[in-house]
């Protein structure tokens, strides 16, 4: 803007021939995307632009980007040990499928329908109202016998259920085969993933 110089000027200047791309890499840019490389390089070979006004601003921006991301961090991480101990607050005893695709087939389908939905299975009442640790776990485990087909067999979109978890707590949880058959204990809760959203690019998906 010093310059004067409209932005085609700049794309020229810094010897661009494809002049859209150059642009939307250099508003990345700006927006704080400083692994721009081949971009940032041709920056600081400019003469008008480069410098140690240029050096110093392009610190400052690498040392606030990296202040945010702590901070993002941070927040997120006592975001997450706050659902974790209102959700050991709130644990009811159900089961939570194991299937043989740990990514989903479709995104879209857990994104709107939630993974709890393909994942978990409400337990009986009587089931989880049965005090005696023993008793609860064989009504569990003759329980997991009679699932649905569904369960067992289909298609779904993790693929078909290779296992039960029967969570009795947030944290503990028995291992049952479709058989029935206890297989192991786990002493931490299953792992979750996560799907992200973005409104400038395609879903992305830790998972």
């Amino acid at each position: 803007k010093v310059l004067g110089w409209k932005r085609s000027e700049l794309t020229r200047r810094l010897g661009y021939a494809n002049v859209s791309r150059a642009l939307r890499n250099y508003d990345a840019f700006c927006e704080g995307n400083l692994e721009q490389q081949d971009l940032l390089h041709r920056l600081m070979l400019c003469q008008e632009l480069a410098g140690e006004e240029f050096d110093a601003a392009l610190r400052l921006s690498r040392d606030r980007l990296e202040r945010d991301t702590n901070v993002a961090i941070e927040v997120a991480t006592l975001r997450e040990e706050q659902y974790i101990e209102q959700a050991r607050g709130e644990h009811i005893p159900h089961l939570w499928l194991e299937h043989e695709c740990t990514r989903p087939k479709s995104l879209f389908s857990v994104i709107w329908g939630g993974i709890e939905s393909h994942k978990l299975v409400v337990l009986p009442e009587d089931i989880i109202h049965i005090k005696e640790q023993t008793k609860r776990l064989e009504a569990v485990q003759n329980f997991v016998k009679t699932l649905t087909l569904q369960y067992t067999t289909g298609q779904g979109t993790f693929g078909k259920v290779t296992s039960v978890l029967f969570r009795d707590t947030y944290d503990h949880s028995f291992d049952i085969n479709l058989q029935g058959e206890l297989i192991a204990e786990r002493h931490r809760a299953p792992w979750r993933g996560k799907i992200i959203i973005s409104s400038r690019s395609h879903c992305a998906t830790s998972i």
